[in-house]
């Protein structure tokens, strides 16, 4: 918990959206609500602090603009078929996953990609009430991979890990209860780990906004499988006030908080740092 894991998912699904016109994005948010999921996008695009977004504090005309606009661009992005929001009051097991995809393959005829935020939260059906929650977890991995290839549909999926490891120890497939058949169904899977939260700020792997003083904590991705690729770590810069993910190599965020320390920067500043195009580095553009 507390890791990212839902930022990276939204940061993704907002990216993907603005960028790709040839995928349906069929999202299954199974922690925040649909409304939840919708502010922190619009806070991400816009650039407005998710306070202001939800008017827990007032917003300029400018932010108000921004709200707008941004507002217009998600609702065409949900008349289009590009973004389509399921949360937990919709619907939380598999079968209604299913009839989810046919209607919205049949109505759109496009590729799909399902997004689901906390696979570990989809609702047993009525088949598998007797099995034990690690039964349940193994079943609907199994079942998920069907649907992938049944369906012909690719799935991202976020998964809480086991709570037992120790502060300051990052995860890896072993702390996944369900690792071991979680590796065989997935053909990529990588860890998050946010030493910020896990050390309770005892930490240098942060960000310094000199203009709001605000730290933003650095988040380590680690993909330990990836059938069709290269493995290995990849660093961003997480905005809690914008849930807005950055993307640095090593290099570049261990300048960033070597440079903070003495002199923290300015947020437009840290975005502006020129980064080589690589396999290893993933640099988002708002």
């Amino acid at each position: 918990p507390q890791h990212c894991k839902t930022a990276i998912i939204q940061n993704l699904v907002a990216g993907m959206a603005m960028n790709n016109d040839d995928i349906i994005q069929l999202v299954w948010s199974l922690d925040d609500s649909r409304q939840r999921f919708l502010e922190r996008i619009v806070s991400m695009i816009s650039g407005v602090p998710w306070r202001v977004v939800t008017r827990r504090a007032k917003p300029t005309q400018e932010q108000e603009v921004k709200i707008n606009q941004t507002i217009e661009k998600i609702t065409e992005f949900a008349l289009d078929g590009k973004l389509v929001i399921k949360d937990r009051f919709a619907g939380t097991t598999l079968p209604v996953l299913k009839r989810w995809i046919d209607q919205v393959q049949q109505e759109y005829q496009k590729p799909v990609l399902v997004v689901i935020d906390s696979f570990h939260k989809i609702g047993a059906s009525s088949g598998d009430l007797s099995k034990t929650e690690f039964a349940i977890t193994k079943s609907h991995s199994s079942e998920c991979k069907t649907i992938a290839q049944a369906k012909k549909v690719s799935m991202l999926t976020s998964l809480e890990l086991n709570k037992t490891q120790l502060p300051g120890q990052e995860p890896t497939l072993s702390h996944i209860t369900e690792s071991r058949k979680m590796e065989y169904d997935f053909d990529t899977i990588a860890t998050t780990y946010n030493p910020y939260h896990d050390l309770q700020g005892h930490t240098d792997q942060y960000v310094v906004d000199l203009e709001t003083g605000l730290k933003q904590p650095v988040i380590k991705l680690n993909i330990r499988k990836n059938k069709d690729g290269e493995t290995g770590p990849v660093y961003m810069v997480y905005n809690p006030s914008l849930f807005r993910m950055k993307c640095y190599n090593e290099e570049d965020v261990r300048s960033l908080i070597d440079s903070s320390k003495d002199s923290p920067i300015t947020l437009s500043n840290s975005v502006s740092i020129s980064i080589p195009r690589s396999s290893e580095v993933v640099e988002e553009e708002w």
